[in-house]
């Protein structure tokens, strides 16, 4: 099912966040759901005067189902979005936000799904104001960051004509850190999939190499994320010249063993 929780509302604007609580074994699709698959949307009724940015996406989680890959979340996820009401308006004013939320869940098989949502002021659902403000705010760490937030971490695009490696320098604590980098491009388009990915580390640099369908793009843009210990990740909103030059290969990385039979099951629920 679907819902919404949010901050206390503020007349300089606040953040809720739409909820797509699935099953664990269950998963929905980021922005750019890679292969197959459609993101979440929500289409807002809002009060006069209230306006609603766009979604701002967590960082994703690569899903393999050879030859394609796919981009989204696994279970409950929380997906931000900023609220602006209007001038003039005073925390006193009750409101209610009312929108339709649309997803695509998938296991073996895919299932489209919708469900309208309401939150209103003063609050009105089960969870308290603190604990809303709790789960927005964990929402929000989720969210890729401008790289030049940390001045020495670097990342790079370049090409051998045949591949597309996004890199990171390990120059920065961030980088330092981690043990592996993870791209999610805007665009995966240009991208083979049916090759294993090459993930590493070599020459000072964190590698994410993928093999190119056909003419190697210009630019490229999207999420790096730095993987570290445990769950930890740092996850940075990148855009990239695409530069020529040898690209060294790395060992490659398999990907998951997942059922394949969804891809059928998708055409079908349709």
């Amino acid at each position: 099912n679907a819902y919404i929780v949010s901050q206390k509302p503020a007349p300089e604007g606040f953040w809720i966040a739409l909820v797509i609580d699935a099953e664990k074994d269950w998963h929905t699709y980021w922005v750019n759901p890679g292969d197959s698959g459609l993101p979440s949307k929500i289409a807002w009724e809002l009060p006069a005067g209230f306006r609603a940015d766009e979604i701002q996406w967590p960082y994703p989680e690569r899903m393999e189902h050879p030859p394609l890959v796919t981009y989204g979340y696994h279970g409950r996820v929380l997906l931000p979005i900023r609220i602006h009401p209007p001038k003039g308006w005073s925390s006193a004013t009750p409101f209610a936000l009312k929108g339709k939320a649309s997803w695509l869940i998938c296991q073996d098989l895919c299932l489209p799904a919708k469900e309208e949502v309401e939150w209103k002021w003063p609050n009105a659902i089960n969870e308290t104001l603190d604990e809303q403000t709790a789960q927005v705010a964990e929402a929000l760490s989720k969210l890729p960051q401008n790289p030049a937030q940390d001045p020495m971490l670097a990342f790079q695009a370049a090409t051998d004509s045949a591949r597309l490696e996004v890199s990171a320098s390990t120059d920065s604590a961030n980088a330092r850190a981690a043990r592996s980098l993870e791209f999610f491009p805007a665009d995966s388009s240009a991208l083979d999939h049916s090759v294993e990915l090459e993930q590493g580390s070599a020459l000072g640099r964190h590698r994410w190499i993928r093999k190119l369908r056909a003419g190697a793009p210009a630019r490229v843009q999207g999420v790096a994320v730095l993987f570290g210990p445990g769950d930890r990740a740092t996850a940075w909103t990148v855009s990239l010249d695409v530069k020529p030059g040898d690209i060294p290969r790395l060992e490659t990385t398999a990907g998951a063993d997942l059922p394949f039979r969804w891809l059928w099951m998708f055409a079908l629920a349709f």
